[in-house]
């Protein structure tokens, strides 16, 4: 193979490679990721009802119930973690 024609591929390919992705984050504001938790919470209430309930009829009603237990349950979970965060920065200063 010619050193010459593989230089190149080698030059435009080089950045892609050089790519770290714990140690180099990629360039892009990530103001809206608390709002990837919707999906996220409503596609495992499906799957989950899914698998449980007798009919698909009941479902989404399932779904829906449980999609709101979950995310009352991580709004709890963040109240909770907040405050214990704010309890331990007073009490260092």
């Amino acid at each position: 193979m010619n050193p010459v024609a593989v230089l190149p591929v080698a030059v435009s390919v080089a950045p892609i490679l050089a790519y770290r992705p714990f140690l180099d984050p990629l360039p892009y504001s990530w103001d809206f990721w608390p709002w990837l938790l919707l999906p996220l919470v409503v596609g495992v209430a499906v799957v989950y009802k899914s698998i449980k309930c007798r009919t698909m009829k009941q479902v989404p009603r399932e779904a829906a119930g449980i999609t709101l237990w979950i995310l009352a349950g991580l709004a709890a979970a963040a109240v909770i973690l907040v405050t214990i965060v704010k309890l331990i920065d007073r009490s260092r200063s």
